[in-house]
């Protein structure tokens, strides 16, 4: 990987500390005050906007980290290097997913904000922050490679 796809890593994974704060200080409030859950909405819905950017982008740097093994000579796409560059895209791919995944989760908890429950769901929210530090991790071991 370049030092330009990993610089757009680094961001990503900015990004995704600052999401998984945002979520951390709802839950926090949340925990002290459920009833203030509506409150939250809006913030949470910017959150799942956020994160669907983001999968965009780490799926537009494994497109960018494929086209680059792509014009390797055959000869590099089966060494060492090749091998890390492979393992890298899927390593990316993977990421994207799960960051769509935590997205997905994070909707079906706004639903629970929203009044279609009486209680919000913390525990769902409290997930998805774990979720979002399993992911940044992950993102950092590619770049660390």
């Amino acid at each position: 990987m370049n030092n330009a796809r990993r610089k757009q890593v680094r961001a990503v994974v900015s990004r995704l500390g600052e999401a998984q704060k945002q979520i951390s200080e709802i839950v926090e409030t949340l925990t002290d005050v459920p009833t203030c859950a509506e409150d939250y909405v809006m913030d949470i819905q910017g959150i799942i906007s956020d994160l669907d950017e983001l999968a965009g982008d780490v799926c537009g740097i494994a497109d960018d980290e494929q086209d680059s093994f792509d014009n390797l000579p055959e000869g590099i796409q089966d060494s060492d290097r090749g091998y890390d560059m492979e393992d890298n895209i899927s390593e990316l791919y993977d990421r994207q997913s799960e960051i769509e995944d935590a997205s997905s989760d994070l909707s079906d908890a706004l639903d629970t904000l929203s009044g279609d429950s009486d209680e919000p769901d913390v525990e769902a929210l409290q997930s998805v922050a774990s979720t979002l530090q399993e992911i940044k991790d992950g993102l950092l071991e590619i770049i660390l490679k």
